[in-house]
């Protein structure tokens, strides 16, 4: 701060003021803007791209062996992920599994029912409240493979 202590600086007042306007400046540039028939600005994009939808396959791999433990593989946009998977005993309703990445540490445990008796530990399913782990099981569910 210039000058006395407890006093605020006009520069830096000044400063800090124009820093904010560029940088809203900035965003404002961004944004493609036009009004509508009442002249009320509306934001058109406002500079984020349209997310093209993922295609995303399931398919067993390998069917549950004699301990229950199955290989699925989730194909999201030709990627293949695959996990391990093992049905739980599931006493809040819905089937409960262990679901298992190969090549990584993460453990979810995910629950497939109605839509009370659904959920996942993943950071997806967390944030968003559905994930690809819940939508793999449930359709090889429906398919009748699991």
């Amino acid at each position: 701060m210039h000058g006395s202590v407890g006093a605020v600086c006009v520069l830096c007042l000044w400063h800090r003021l124009s820093s904010l306007c560029f940088r809203a400046h900035r965003l404002e540039s961004l944004c493609h803007k036009k009004s509508d028939s009442r002249n009320r600005i509306v934001n058109e994009n406002c500079g984020m791209g349209t997310a093209k939808p993922k295609t995303r396959t399931v398919r067993i791999v390998r069917p549950p062996d004699a301990d229950g433990v199955g290989v699925l593989c989730i194909e999201t946009d030709g990627t293949c992920q695959f996990y391990t998977f093992l049905e739980l005993r599931c006493e809040i309703g819905g089937r409960g599994f262990a679901v298992h990445r190969l090549g990584q540490g993460d453990l979810y445990h995910v629950r497939v029912g109605a839509p009370e008796d659904v959920s996942c530990e993943c950071m997806g399913f967390l944030r968003w409240g559905h994930c690809k782990h819940v939508s793999a099981l449930a359709a090889l569910i429906r398919q009748g493979e699991v």
